[in-house]
């Protein structure tokens, strides 16, 4: 079934008032011609207790969810349409309204194809119905080859015209699954985007780290090995001191030697350390993230640093980092943007973050999980955080107090 119950359910009432207005129009048209029609007088009481319940059953399709249902309901309204328009006689405009009610309902609410075909069906069945027939042990005379053309021209039309309207709904729907496939693509492909960019940066962590405890250890074991040799040597000074002082000296310089080369090396490797104690997050690694981004979702990311300061505290380092992260999963997961650009400026000790795309925008900006995040993380450092529409696009803008860190 191309055509689901939800799509049914939100053209239902439309359908059902195109209906009842034919039903209200054929009973009109009825009780106008009384009087100057020449049809048998039993035909008028004939229909309005076949209109009647014609109209019951058409205020009952609103209610079945299932196909088959529906189809036996069609079928019990088409009998009652083709006893009315049997016995009617050549005058068909009646029939002809009703025709057009019960083709509008039969199209519009089963499901495609199988719509088409009932609908067809109807129609054919409609037009070789237009014969003479015996009703109220008298002769009805069918309807002369000038009013059957004109017929079969207006049913066809009616018949062509749901089905169109049938097709074009079909698509629709097949374009809304379509568009909530891509966005579960996009949320998942979003969603892995992050975890790929977290495990960026917990692998540069983690070298860093290893690192750390390389260095750690090095400088462990020239310590302990230097003040091993010192202590061995002093010893050995003091046991020939007294018996071979020139030998001492030779010790004492020996010992100076060694005590430099250790200097030297615990120098290089606390240099080392010290390096490694500034923290990972720096501008660089917000351009690093900002290429994974690009390379993994094919949106075009492009940046502006600025006047930014060298380096600021890294609880704001972080801030900006999230911040980022988070805006271009928006712009490509809610506004489908194709192109990011990221702007940052720096002025009256404050940060100032612009990130633009030309995404679809929002109807309505709300703050959702992410936004109210980003919020919360700007509000610990008395930062703002605005959005809004742009012309070809959306933007965030925040402002982010900051104390400059210099190196």
């Amino acid at each position: 079934m191309l055509i689901s119950n939800q799509q049914n359910g939100s053209f239902r009432i439309p359908i059902l008032l195109f209906s009842l207005t034919g039903h209200i129009v054929a009973l009109l048209v009825t009780e106008l011609g009384r009087n100057y029609l020449d049809i048998n007088p039993n035909w008028y009481e004939q229909f309005l207790y076949l209109w009647i319940p014609m109209v019951i059953l058409s205020l009952t399709l609103i209610i079945p969810k299932r196909n088959e249902h529906r189809l036996a309901i069609l079928a019990v309204r088409f009998i009652f349409f083709m006893m009315i328009g049997l016995t009617a006689g050549s005058y068909k405009e009646i029939e002809l309204i009703l025709l057009c009610t019960i083709v509008v309902e039969a199209g519009l609410y089963l499901s495609y194809p199988g719509s088409v075909y009932v609908s067809v069906a109807m129609v054919v069945l409609s037009l070789a119905s237009q014969r003479s027939i015996e009703a109220w042990r008298q002769q009805v005379e069918t309807i002369n080859t000038h009013d059957l053309i004109a017929y079969s021209f207006y049913s066809v039309l009616i018949l062509t015209s749901v089905t169109i309207i049938k097709t074009l709904l079909t698509r629709h729907e097949t374009n809304i699954s379509l568009i909530r496939s891509l966005d579960d693509s996009v949320k998942q492909l979003s969603s892995a985007n992050v975890d790929f960019q977290q495990y960026v940066i917990l692998t540069e962590k983690q070298t860093a780290i290893e690192e750390r405890n390389r260095i750690t250890r090095e400088i462990h074991d020239i310590v302990g090995y230097t003040l091993t040799n010192i202590k061995m040597m002093m010893e050995a000074a003091e046991r020939i001191f007294s018996t071979d002082p020139e030998k001492v000296l030779d010790i004492i310089l020996q010992t100076k030697d060694q005590s430099d080369n250790a200097l030297n090396e615990t120098r290089l490797a606390l240099g080392a350390l010290r390096s490694m104690n500034v923290s990972e997050l720096t501008y660089s690694t917000i351009y690093t993230i900002a290429k994974a981004f690009e390379a993994a979702t094919g949106v075009v990311v492009t940046a502006e640093y600025g006047n930014l300061p060298n380096r600021v505290d890294d609880d704001i380092m972080l801030v900006l980092y999230r911040l980022i992260q988070e805006g271009m999963t928006n712009s490509f997961r809610h506004g489908r943007a194709t192109r990011i650009k990221l702007i940052f400026g720096y002025d009256a000790d404050q940060i100032h973050v612009v990130i633009r795309d030309n995404g679809r925008g929002a109807t309505e900006i709300t703050d959702g999980i992410g936004f109210s995040g980003m919020r919360e993380r700007l509000s610990a450092f008395k930062g703002t955080l605005e959005a809004r529409n742009l012309m070809d696009g959306f933007e965030i803008l925040a402002t982010i107090p900051v104390t400059t860190v210099t190196y």
